[in-house]
């Protein structure tokens, strides 16, 4: 079952299947991609029929090559960008038994060996610098990057990028790329920068919920799998869980680092939340146009509950309050005194190593009533594909990179699930099917990304405060507004 779940899933991520009704805004064009059909369900009196899909391939023409070049590629070094980074492309020499290094080395070595180059990783602490300095002085010197999301967006409104649906051979609409990147960022239909299959640091940034499940057991809470699976992981039951987990365990009255507690996170991850429980910093229109939906009803909701938990100061640690900040809480969570934690699945590197048994769940929905779940990609982080103003030659450029991103699909991810997600992380089937539902609700925030008159921060501040979000926000809607229209207006002109 597992390995089945496996096949299916790493081809699901190949752009995260899922095509949803409208009502629920998820993007079309992210379904799996299989190179072998399944049987079909039998007829009676005849043997089973087995349908035979066809593999989708990138449209790039055939036998083009370019001999003794080299293609440049722009990114972070390995201990930059909260602890992640493309490492698709920091690979060894060669092979040496590792899935992901040799997966990456095998896809290197197609490309290099189908179109005669040589494949440079250039590293950077600050490549979004780098890569302006270079379009500001006309310079031909990497032919992509791969830059922090919300960075390449703020460079993308000085002429530094290109609208990558221009590059004819860069095909967004291809299940290697991330539509919900191409729905939630494209403003006025210009896409900037894209997220999917070249790398997977945007699944390393989508967040979700470790749950140590000895830990629970131990204190006799319900079955945490059960309220998901009946559609009842909601904040409220989420509340109440992290309630019952807490506890002062030496009988001080003071719950600090030497006691149990039900969950732990920072007031400054909070907003994370917002778009879980269905609300939003800002959402784009018909027509490309973002919209600060801070102000709604849904977002006040939202907040309203944020603020409620992350002030349960006998049931929520936060990083940020405590000496040590996550060194000190990572460490609680490995030692066993942590229940729950909202964190990116990078940091399952830091939790794979305890003894006790653990789970994945997706964040939980504001009430039963919302249809999906929400996941949000820390666009702070997670890096995303830009080609710069001055490439030379768009066509090989287009080229190259789609067939990339077509060997990430075909390689690179299957090489992730085995080896990482199903091969370290998932211990249970309900992990795998949540895994499932977190990558297929992906939501890039614009909202957050752009951080218009700092609106981002607000809900942090409402958390401060115990309350107030209101008023902080009707301080900022206006002006963030207004700055919003004005990049809509850039778009729609300067950049043409």
């Amino acid at each position: 079952m597992k390995r089945a779940f496996a096949i299916i899933l790493a081809v699901m991520l190949l752009i995260l299947p899922a095509v949803m009704s409208a009502c629920d805004n998820t993007p079309k064009n992210t379904g799996s991609v299989k190179t072998s059909g399944s049987p079909a369900a039998p007829t009676t009196g005849t043997a089973p029929v087995t349908t035979e899909v066809k593999e989708i391939l990138p449209d790039i023409p055939e036998g083009v090559t370019y001999p003794d070049t080299t293609f440049t590629i722009l990114n972070y070094c390995l201990d930059s960008a909260y602890e992640t980074s493309s490492y698709d492309f920091y690979v060894s020499e060669e092979r040496d038994g590792e899935l992901i290094n040799d997966a990456a080395r095998e896809r290197i070595n197609q490309i290099e060996e189908k179109f005669g180059i040589t494949i440079e990783n250039v590293p950077s602490n600050d490549p979004e610098t780098l890569l302006k300095t270079a379009v500001g002085s006309g310079l031909d010197t990497y032919d992509i990057a791969l830059l922090r999301i919300n960075k390449a967006l703020e460079i993308a409104q000085n002429g530094t990028l290109v609208d990558l649906n221009t590059i004819e051979y860069i095909d967004l609409e291809k299940p290697w790329w991330d539509q919900h990147c191409v729905r939630d960022l494209s403003i006025a239909g210009k896409t900037y920068v894209a997220t999917g299959d070249i790398s997977n640091v945007d699944e390393q940034l989508c967040v979700c919920i470790f749950i140590n499940k000895t830990l629970a057991e131990e204190k006799n809470l319900p079955d945490i799998y059960k309220a998901f699976e009946e559609n009842k992981w909601t904040v409220d039951t989420m509340h109440e869980y992290v309630k019952d987990a807490s506890e002062d365990l030496n009988g001080d009255g003071n719950y600090d680092t030497n006691d149990c507690w039900g969950m732990a996170s920072a007031s400054n991850s909070a907003f994370l939340f917002l778009n879980s429980f269905g609300a939003s910093f800002a959402e784009l229109d018909e027509n490309g146009k973002p919209v600060i939906t801070l102000g709604s009803t849904r977002a006040a909701e939202a907040v309203a509950k944020i603020v409620e938990v992350y002030n349960d100061k006998q049931s929520i640690i936060w990083a940020d309050g405590v000496g040590g900040g996550w060194s000190n809480v990572n460490k609680m969570v490995t030692d066993g005194k942590i229940c729950l934690i909202p964190a990116n699945i990078y940091k399952f590197s830091t939790y794979i190593i305890m003894e006790d048994d653990f789970g994945v769940l997706p964040l939980p929905k504001l009430d039963s009533e919302q249809e999906n779940y929400i996941h949000q990609v820390f666009t702070a982080s997670a890096q995303g594909l830009v080609v710069p103003t001055t490439c030379s030659d768009f066509d090989k450029v287009g080229i190259i990179t789609e067939y990339l991103a077509y060997l990430g699909n075909k390689i690179m991810v299957p090489a992730y699930y085995d080896s990482y997600l199903l091969g370290r992380v998932s211990r249970d089937i309900q992990s795998e099917k949540s895994f499932d539902i977190i990558f297929s609700t992906k939501k890039y925030d614009i909202g957050y990304a752009y951080n218009w008159q700092g609106i981002a921060g607000t809900i942090q501040q409402a958390i401060s405060q115990n309350g107030s979000f209101a008023s902080i926000v009707d301080t900022k809607l206006e002006a963030a507004q207004k700055d919003a229209d004005d990049l809509y207006e850039k778009f729609l002109s300067s950049l043409d």
